[in-house]
């Protein structure tokens, strides 16, 4: 059953809303991620950038540590939402078992180009930075439930709609499909990758064991 509203947790894809202040912080040091290494954002480069004040960082945050993380964590989710809600698009708007399978493979595919390499190996240095820090750890958790929750409802009523196979665990497949997407950095390291052609017609197999 799903659990709530037409897409069930699905509406957990995207991030709840913040405060003003809290946002325009959040988005400085997200701009600033991008050319700068996390060790070298200070608490001045964040407030200069964004023109908010020291008294306001400290409202809204712990430390700067802690406004440096949460950018993180924005960054960790951005192509998982972009996929979820492309899938719950098509899950609950596809008319036919085949059109299904077709829009997930799609999803898959553009999911798994080689320009998303960056959002990969970021997930990644995540992870491992999780494993020496307990107060981002449990940030990190917390958004990959959200994560995870979504795409589990979004199978569960692609199974509920008779669309997809019901044998298959939703939670589990959300897992997996999330695993072998991130997994792709592995090919992508190598001096000689798999072929993309090669690469999409394997997951594309995949797909339609297991949702088919």
């Amino acid at each position: 059953m799903v659990r709530s509203g037409p897409v069930g947790r699905q509406a957990k894809a995207a991030p709840q809303k913040v405060h003003p202040t809290r946002q325009k912080l959040i988005e400085t040091t997200l701009q600033l991620l991008e050319v700068t290494s996390p060790a070298d954002i200070t608490a001045d480069l964040i407030l200069d950038t964004s023109g908010v004040s020291k008294g306001s960082l400290y409202h809204h945050f712990e430390d700067l540590t802690d406004v440096i993380e949460a950018a993180m964590i924005v960054r960790f989710a951005v192509g998982v939402n972009e996929s979820v809600k492309s899938l719950a698009d098509i899950v609950s708007t596809a008319k036919s078992q085949e059109e299904l399978m077709q829009g997930l493979e799609a999803v898959a595919r553009s999911a798994h180009v080689r320009e998303r390499t960056g959002l990969r190996a970021t997930r990644i240095q995540m992870i491992s930075l999780a494993t020496m820090n307990p107060r981002f750890a449990a940030k990190l958790a917390h958004e990959q439930e959200r994560l995870t929750d979504a795409l589990a409802d979004i199978f569960q009523m692609g199974q509920n709609r008779g669309l997809m196979n019901r044998e298959f665990d939703a939670r589990a497949a959300a897992v997996l499909i999330q695993a072998f997407t991130l997994g792709k950095i592995v090919d992508e390291i190598v001096e000689q990758p798999t072929n993309p052609e090669a690469w999409n017609n394997i997951i594309s197999r995949l797909i339609r064991l297991v949702f088919g």
